[in-house]
């Protein structure tokens, strides 16, 4: 059998001697790049918003606000910044979503519209 492992593994098969050693740090090594994975990505700041209609969403902005991430749950929207008279607009033709006085509404998303939604975090 040890035949078999040499030819698989060749010169390595000393090696797997010491993958149980390794294996703790293999996990906490991928716990980490999951969890850096998950963070928002150049400095974005996420906000998460509660509907008058009892829905909700988050929003992750990056850091100059010309790109939005609105997240529903079931289902993530990459947005861009509109010209908007007053406050913010954010489209990508099909869904859109303003911000006026700190107040959201977002059209055209799965489990919407949401209507008269505030921030919670």
């Amino acid at each position: 059998m040890q035949g078999f492992w040499l030819g698989v593994f060749g010169a390595n098969l000393a090696a797997m001697s010491y993958l149980p050693i390794h294996r703790p740090i293999l996990a906490v090594s991928m716990l980490l790049l999951a969890a850096c994975a998950s963070q928002p990505e150049d400095g974005t700041a996420t906000i998460r918003y509660a509907c008058a209609s009892g829905g909700g969403f988050s929003l992750a902005l990056n850091r100059d606000a010309s790109l939005a991430q609105l997240d529903t749950g079931s289902r993530r929207y990459s947005l861009a910044s509109r010209p908007a008279e007053s406050g913010q607009i954010y489209s990508d033709g099909i869904v859109v979503l303003r911000i006026e006085n700190g107040v959201a509404s977002a059209v055209g998303v799965a489990g919407g519209p949401y209507r008269d939604c505030r921030s919670i975090s």
